[in-house]
Parts: C-alpha cells; sequence; structure tokens
C-alpha cells in the first residue's frame, strides 16, 4: 500500500514536471497553435489527415517490404 502511494506520488511529480516543460517550449506552442487553426478549418484539415495518412501508409508499406527482403536473404 505504502508502496502505491509514493509510486502514485513520483508519477504525478513526473507528469507536473513535463507538462510545464511543454507547456513553457515553442515548438510545441506552434505545433498545438497550428493544430488549432487546422481544426477550425474541416477542408483544410480533411486535406492534411488524409495526406498524413497516405504517407504513414506509404512508410509502413517502405518497413514491410524493407523486412521481406532482409528476411529474404
Amino acid at each position: 500500500m505504502l508502496m502505491k502511494k509514493i509510486q502514485t506520488r513520483l508519477e504525478l511529480s513526473f507528469w507536473d514536471i513535463a507538462i510545464e516543460a511543454l507547456s513553457k517550449n515553442r515548438v510545441v506552442q506552434r505545433l498545438y497553435r497550428e493544430v488549432y487553426q487546422l481544426s477550425q478549418e474541416p477542408s483544410l484539415f480533411e486535406d492534411s489527415l488524409a495526406f498524413g495518412l497516405t504517407s504513414l501508409a506509404g512508410f509502413v508499406s517502405g518497413i514491410g517490404v524493407f523486412f521481406l527482403f532482409v528476411i529474404t536473404r
């Protein structure tokens, strides 16, 4: 029981520090602002989502082909 309380307090302390650090990071602030702006324009959001999913599918397919070549050698 005591270990559970200590673990919970450590985890909450970690996330407090991590969230504070990320909220002050300029890159994260800019990314958040741009994602918010994308969500306000549905057509632009849909286009970005389609582009992202297509890119991800291509990346995963490329990794799959690479591993098939590695396995068959």
